[in-house]
């Protein structure tokens, strides 16, 4: 995989736990690496008016690149509206592919966690798509074969 495709997104998250739970334990993300902005270099960039945060960069498991999920939690915005990145909770929806459905959706099951609609529901290319609502109410397009045979 060319390295110059992949889209790295950052999610602005109200509770960094709760939704590093549900990514890692639900979703069955994996943590690639974690790292922390001080408030000089997020004032020098331009994201802040120098608050700083931290951010939890997720992936899903496989090998070789992969497009990132950064999780980013405030813990003091003071600002005005459109003054940070910090001032909302980010994307409304996202679409994540697996190479096999069936482990996330038993997860979810076991969550208590309602897919949306009449979901998953099988597509004309032979993949089913779920929708569900991540801790924030981000809509995740949850997208892949199933396999209930083999949860792994």
């Amino acid at each position: 995989m060319n390295q110059e495709r992949i889209i790295d997104m950052g999610v602005v998250v109200s509770d960094l736990e709760r939704s590093l739970d549900f990514y890692t334990r639900v979703i069955g993300m994996e943590q690639a690496r974690e790292f922390h902005i001080n408030p000089e270099l997020a004032g020098e960039l331009g994201l802040t008016p120098g608050i700083s945060f931290d951010v939890k960069v997720m992936q899903l498991p496989g090998e070789g690149p992969a497009t990132s999920l950064k999780l980013i939690a405030f813990t003091d915005i003071k600002g005005t509206p459109g003054d940070s990145i910090g001032d909302q909770t980010g994307i409304r929806y996202m679409t994540l592919r697996f190479v096999n459905l069936s482990p996330v959706l038993e997860r979810l099951k076991n969550e208590g966690i309602q897919t949306e609609g009449n979901s998953p529901v099988l597509m004309k290319s032979g993949s089913y798509l779920a929708v569900v609502k991540d801790p924030d109410g981000i809509f995740l397009e949850l997208a892949g074969p199933l396999s209930w045979g083999n949860t792994q």
